[in-house]
């Protein structure tokens, strides 16, 4: 695929949801974002009408995976027949849709927000003055980095890739990887709370018995079934209340 075509779908796919509807759901979005390769692919406007005909039925994916449905239409549209990429677009973009709702809602998104906040109570621990704005920052950069990667190589793969894109990315092991994530940021929020606690009341003696109980009950709402996103919300609030009450004593 040429880079100016790659690019001009890139950019586009920033606006995949921004004519989502509740009947169609992003079919609009992907053939906006795919009209650049449909123009290259078919110069006779009749031709290029029928392609895009072909994108009017119902679509929908998880946005930071786009690029590769994209790149893996547009390799389509030029070796496939049309029932066979309406088939293939919409097995692939259901199953990218799984894949990118587990590994960046339910693992990137809150592992970068436990981390961020973990730098932030350390840096309001040493007075830094612009610490808001610092974990901000950092947060923004810890999940943009890694999706907008997924948005312009994702168009690469799925079109040097073809149909062998969903067996590519089983080797991947998204699953094990995001797993791996959620752990990082299940630490990081598990760590602002412990760290305030240490730092306010020590961790000798009997004082040492609120850093275990925090523990213990994170592992209990756990096997209770709590989500870790449940856990995290809870990490986090125990660790702006433990400021703020320690703050007015």
């Amino acid at each position: 695929m040429e880079f100016k075509t790659r690019a001009a779908i890139f950019w586009r796919s920033f606006l995949m949801q921004a004519l989502w509807s509740p009947a169609t759901m992003q079919n609009l979005g992907l053939l906006y974002a795919l009209e650049p390769a449909l123009d290259r692919l078919y110069p006779k406007l009749d031709e290029r009408r029928d392609a895009a005909m072909r994108h009017l039925s119902y679509f929908n994916t998880n946005p930071y995976m786009a690029g590769f449905v994209c790149g893996f239409v547009a390799r389509l549209e030029e070796t496939a027949d049309e029932d066979r990429i309406e088939k293939l677009k919409k097995a692939m973009g259901a199953a990218l849709a799984a894949v990118g709702d587990a590994s960046v809602w339910g693992s990137l998104q809150p592992a970068c927000a436990g981390f961020a906040f973990l730098a932030a109570v350390a840096a309001w621990s040493f007075d830094f003055q612009h610490a808001a704005l610092v974990c901000s920052l950092m947060y923004l950069l810890l999940f943009n980095a890694p999706t907008l990667w997924m948005r312009w190589r994702g168009i690469a793969l799925g079109y040097d890739l073809g149909e062998t894109l969903p067996v590519v990315m089983q080797e991947w092991r998204w699953q094990e990887k995001a797993r791996w994530v959620r752990y990082g940021g299940l630490a990081c929020a598990l760590a602002a709370p412990l760290y305030l606690i240490v730092r306010e009341i020590g961790f000798v003696g009997p004082r040492a018995i609120f850093p275990a109980a925090g523990i213990a009950a994170v592992v209990l709402l756990r096997r209770w079934g709590f989500s870790s996103l449940s856990i995290y919300g809870l990490c986090l609030f125990a660790a702006l209340g433990w400021r703020g009450v320690s703050s007015l004593l």
